[in-house]
């Protein structure tokens, strides 16, 4: 087995070769245009001008091959823990995993994480709180912009008897009740921060701009790229109406079990673009998971709205207040009905 460090450096220099691919498509499909239009007079250009141009984007690709496997090569020197303990080479990793995570297990397995469960305290505590964090995010997600005055919720939910767990995971993959986890069983209290259970808008585009650009070669050669996003990504076009078979494919989703009480909050923008873009990321709608068309079937707990971006869920002091209430109270959720 080789080093993480060794394996994010291949595969940036496969993805450099994945662009050079779309930039040498994009060429030759507006290089196409121009001498069809001159016909048989623009014939000997034209081979002149393909030769050069193969050639060229040939050196291209085969220098970012090149540089991927040397880089590679000289990566192994640095060990797992080292690229962990820094925050940008963890933050990098996430951001990688998220956009292409089912990819990289299958090309790069080394670089693909395994879920693991970080925090202090023991897990036999009486009550245990995991906190996941989102889409191309880390555990380090849940100290971003975390102060004195406005604490992360790691730190505001930490007290003697509950143990509070932080998830690293590869968000670039799916799993659930399907995948047979025992911890479903064991879950009585759900809080989702800002979660877009009905789909995010930026997927919704990128779905459309894929789809219209397919017929136009130049457009295509750019747009085929987005094509290898991960099931995480594709999973935000329709949220939790996802096909597990066929990320991006709306099919009708089972309700969460009845055993589990939702707790949903979100947040608006300030002014105007609020009602347009609800967080930025994540329109209202979806955060609380309701729509005319498709709730999410589910026992409701109360519900929070706040002022502010995706990412001040995080640290709002009505945030985490709210979800300390909810864990303090504890669910009657558990109660079969």
């Amino acid at each position: 087995m080789g080093t993480m460090a060794a394996a994010l450096v291949r595969l940036l220099g496969a993805q450099g070769q994945h662009v050079e691919d779309a930039a040498a498509s994009m060429h030759a499909s507006i290089a196409g245009r121009v001498f069809r239009a001159l016909g048989p007079l623009g014939a000997p250009t034209r081979a002149v001008h393909d030769t050069v141009a193969e050639g060229v984007h040939g050196l291209v690709r085969a220098s970012l091959g090149g540089t991927g496997w040397l880089g590679g090569v000289l990566a192994e020197a640095v060990p797992d823990e080292v690229l962990l303990a820094s925050p940008r080479g963890r933050t990098l990793v996430g951001a990688v995993l998220g956009l292409i995570g089912d990819r990289v297990r299958e090309e790069e397995p080394d670089l693909a994480w395994p879920t693991v469960l970080l925090g202090q305290g023991a897990v036999s505590a009486g009550e245990v709180v995991v906190l996941l964090h989102g889409l191309c995010e880390t555990d380090l997600a849940w100290s971003m912009g975390a102060t004195v005055a406005r604490p992360g919720l790691a730190e505001v939910l930490d007290e003697p008897g509950r143990s509070v767990l932080v998830a690293r995971m590869n968000t670039g993959l799916r799993a659930g009740t399907a995948a047979g986890h025992s911890w479903v069983e064991r879950c009585d209290t759900l809080v989702t921060l800002g979660t877009p259970h009905l789909g995010a808008p930026l997927e919704k585009a990128v779905a459309v701009l894929v789809k219209a650009g397919a017929p136009v070669p130049e457009v295509a050669a750019v747009t085929n790229w987005f094509e290898q996003r991960s099931a995480g990504i594709r999973d935000l076009r329709h949220g939790v109406d996802d096909d597990g078979a066929a990320p991006g494919v709306s099919v009708v989703a089972a309700p969460l079990p009845k055993h589990v009480r939702l707790h949903t909050v979100g947040a608006t923008l300030r002014g105007p673009a609020g009602r347009v873009v609800g967080d930025g990321l994540v329109l209202p709608g979806s955060a609380h998971a309701r729509s005319v068309r498709r709730p999410v079937q589910a026992r409701r707990g109360p519900v929070l709205d706040v002022e502010g971006s995706h990412f001040d869920l995080l640290t709002d002091p009505a945030v985490t207040s709210h979800v300390r209430a909810i864990i303090d109270v504890g669910s009657p959720a558990l109660e079969r009905t």
